[in-house]
């Protein structure tokens, strides 16, 4: 899984860490180091590939079990307390327009909305430039 997260082939990653988690689980038990390796792991992976929720998840699994095994002043679950820190202030930060949910302010008006709003602003100003030059 390390090799196709650096090579970027993420789903690949994904898929070998979810098969590591399961068997370390299995082997070694839900709490041992090396299946917060694979939380870890498995976490950074989903950040990656823009699951936010599901790799809350996994990251916060991994800190739990790393801080019961070795102390929360380890340096390990420090640095992954503050990517989880960054990663729930990164998910609370929520743009409409950037989920493909809302439309930008410019993009409401229909094109014929911009044809009829064209030719109304032409009427408009000839009417007034012909005012204008009856009054001079």
């Amino acid at each position: 899984g390390v090799l196709n997260q650096k090579q970027d082939q993420l789903v690949i990653a994904l898929r070998y860490f979810r098969d590591a988690l399961h068997v370390r689980e299995k082997a070694s038990g839900h709490a041992h180091e090396s299946t917060a390796a694979s939380c870890i792991a498995m976490g950074e992976v989903l950040v990656s590939l823009g699951h936010g929720e599901d790799a809350n998840i996994y990251l916060l699994r991994g800190i739990n079990i790393r801080e019961s095994l070795l102390g929360p002043k380890d340096a390990v679950v420090k640095g992954l307390k503050d990517k989880w820190g960054k990663l729930m202030a990164a998910s609370m930060q929520y743009d409409p327009v950037k989920q493909g949910e809302a439309l930008p302010h410019f993009s409401r008006r229909s094109p014929e909305s911009f044809l009829h709003g064209f030719a109304h602003r032409e009427e408009t100003r000839g009417q007034s430039a012909a005012a204008s030059a009856a009054t001079t």
